[in-house]
Order: C-alpha cells, then structure tokens, then sequence
C-alpha cells in the first residue's frame, strides 16, 4: 500500500532520499528504485516506483507499508515501512516558493529605457511575452499569473515572478556621450 507519509512513524526501515528537476515536479513522474531488503532472515530485492504528484514540495515522504522487511533490533515477524523522500534538483532558471516561481530575465539599457518585448519560457516550455512599455528599473517585477507550480491545497497553480535586471554598458563611445549628455533624464 502506498500513501503519503501523515502522522507519526511506526518502524521505518530506510529513508531514501532521491532527486527530481522542477519540471518532473510541475508534470508529475514515476521514479523506480531498487531496494534490498530481508524478508524472513532472506535477502530479497524488489523494484519499487514511487509516483511523484504534480506539486509536491521538498520534504514530501512516501511511504510503502510494511515493505520494508525485517529491521534489527524490532519484532521479526513485523516488517518496517520504507520511506522515499523527495528532493529538489537545483534549476538554472527558476527558484521555488512553495508553488510560486521565480526567475530573472536580464535586459540592455535601451530596452529599459525605451521600452520592448520579452520572452521567456515557462516551467512548462511554453513561450510567455511580456511587453516591457515605458522606462524598466533595475529590479522590476511582473506577475505572471497560473504559471508557477500546481498548489496541492487548492489544486491550483501558483504564480511565475519576472525580476528585470539592466545590464549598463560598459563604456561608451564620443558619440554617444554626446548623444547622452544631450539627453534630458
């Protein structure tokens, strides 16, 4: 029997901890382990899989009751329960809070000063433009709602946040000192 792990432990074998990558946890997996264990003073091996729900978070333990075999040390008639745990794998894009994202899109200073249109890519691969109109400070953020993580508590998705970050020249021609010191900011 498998169910997510709620309440007090009884006797747990083994925890295993194992990995899975942001977008494994927005579609949901199966992951597939290997396990030796002893049943009845025998050693026997046993492939499980550990289905992982769209949104779990770290930390999140799934137990197989029962499954885990004899454990030194407790009763040899009883086998122990053995416990996945999940991990997160870190992401080179995004960082997690809870089912909201995060992610930082770097832009020139022409852009942020004159305004365009960025694209970036959801947890998800899907293409999302943002329209950047007027002047963009460093550190401007964008909502973009239902495109974060699957929140198991109210089955729905978080948010994705866009944080800008102008990246300046650095130098600068005569020519467009010039054409800056012209200016009137």
């Amino acid at each position: 029997m498998l169910r997510s792990l709620v309440g007090s432990e009884m006797c747990i074998r083994d925890r295993y901890t194992f990995s899975c990558t942001l977008e494994e946890i927005h579609s949901g997996c199966i992951k597939k382990f290997n396990v030796e264990r002893t049943i009845n003073g025998t050693a026997d091996k046993k492939q499980f899989e550990v289905q992982v729900q769209s949104g779990y978070k770290k930390g999140t333990k799934v137990r197989f009751e029962r499954e885990g075999g004899q454990v030194q040390g407790y009763n040899p008639s009883q086998s122990a329960d053995l416990v996945f745990v999940l991990d997160e794998k870190p992401h080179p894009r995004f960082q997690r809070d809870g089912a909201n994202l995060k992610t930082t899109v770097h832009i020139n200073l022409k852009q942020a000063l004159l305004g365009t249109t960025v694209t970036v890519n959801g947890i998800d691969g899907k293409a999302i433009s943002l329209p950047l109109t007027g002047v963009t400070n460093n550190g401007r953020k964008l909502k973009v709602s239902g495109e974060g993580l699957m929140d198991r508590k109210i089955n729905q998705r978080g948010d994705l946040f866009v944080e800008f970050q102008v990246q300046m020249p650095k130098s600068l021609d005569d020519k467009t000192r010039a054409l800056v010191e012209q200016m009137n900011l």
